[in-house]
């Protein structure tokens, strides 16, 4: 689901705060995501920064022998660019294999 917030539409400086939190079955993977996110600057050059609380969680199973236990990636900080992502972008990971066991 998209939640726009009342916000400021310019052509040199907007700021538009929306939300977007949804869960995304893939076959055996889950993924879930809440993004506080906040569009800001001018139209032709926005810069997307995402809010505290933002994160993304996959969890389930990836093939026959591999299952992500869980995999966080908090967003919060991190924003956007045209010239790419910038900020603290870390992610945790607890994956479990049948040959190999808990990692």
């Amino acid at each position: 689901m998209l939640t726009v917030e009342q916000g400021k539409l310019d052509w040199l400086n907007s700021h538009i705060p929306f939300q977007l939190m949804e869960q995304v079955k893939i076959n055996d993977l889950i993924i879930d995501m809440r993004t506080p996110t906040l569009i800001s600057g001018p139209l032709f050059a926005p810069r997307i920064t995402f809010l505290p609380s933002s994160l993304i969680r996959t969890y389930g199973k990836i093939n026959k022998t591999l299952t992500l236990n869980k995999l966080r990636l908090p967003l919060a900080g991190t924003y956007l660019t045209a010239q790419g992502v910038t900020g603290r972008f870390q992610a945790i990971a607890v994956t479990t294999d049948s040959y190999c066991g808990v990692r």
